[in-house]
């Protein structure tokens, strides 16, 4: 079993769901853009999402992979009704 299914499954397994698209990668070890999504992050969506923000964090994950490939963390972030910021969902994008 290779690293992604192996977080795949692991996530899956904690009721996340995971969505990922491999794009140009296909046959590498991570797909290019991976969504993940808990179900407390759905209801804050489905509460709260009348506006999505969206942010990539740089440097929150070391660049170190076999592919010398670098990983960025993008936030999907809603805003609740206190003006609180609430997660959404989280992106893994490979490049």
């Amino acid at each position: 079993m290779n690293n992604f299914a192996y977080l795949k499954e692991a996530l899956e397994a904690e009721n996340f769901k995971v969505m990922h698209d491999w794009g140009s990668e296909a046959g590498g070890q991570y797909p290019a853009v991976m969504v993940l999504v808990s179900p407390l992050m759905t209801q804050n969506f489905q509460k709260y999402g009348d506006i999505v923000s969206f942010d990539i964090t740089y440097s929150l994950l070391k660049n170190v992979s076999i592919e010398k490939r670098r990983f960025r963390v993008g936030v999907f972030c809603v805003y609740d009704s206190n003006v609180r910021i609430l997660f959404a969902g989280l992106a893994i994008l490979c490049r």
